[in-house]
């Protein structure tokens, strides 16, 4: 166990510091550290010297595989209108609970440059949710 290196902000999390507190606490050499190439490392040992007791036991983190998506959308020759039609018809979508799966938020942003025309739109998310977006946005171009 005494193997474990620890980054800066994993110590300090151990530790309830903030990661520039316990930056600055070994450069001023009051916790001991090993250097691996420009970053700090200390092991379970060092920070339990520091702190003068026992550190908790570190809880096996259990997580799921996420897959998130992103994709960006030019449209050009686009009117303000449209734009703006296309736009909120995006937006609501989002609101339907089924676009917020497996805890994973949905997000739409878009950006309409009237000079020319062109509206911009950004979707990120989970799969399932960005093909969904993804086939609402391509029948709302299509039903120009």
């Amino acid at each position: 166990m005494d193997d474990i290196l620890y980054t800066v902000d994993e110590a300090a999390a151990l530790l309830k510091l903030h990661p520039k507190t316990l930056r600055i606490k070994l450069r001023e050499g009051a916790l001991q550290y090993t250097r691996v190439g420009k970053q700090y490392r200390i092991t379970r040992q060092q920070l339990q010297d520091y702190c003068g007791g026992t550190l908790p036991t570190p809880q096996s983190v259990t997580t799921t595989r996420q897959a998130i998506a992103s994709c960006v959308v030019d449209v050009d020759a686009i009117s303000p209108e449209e734009s703006t039609r296309i736009t909120n018809m995006l937006m609501a979508s989002l609101r339907n609970p089924g676009e917020q799966s497996a805890g994973i938020n949905t997000r739409v942003d878009n950006v309409y440059y009237p000079e020319i025309g062109k509206l911009k739109v950004l979707i990120s998310g989970d799969i399932e949710a960005c093909r969904g977006l993804m086939a609402l946005l391509d029948a709302l171009l299509k039903n120009r």
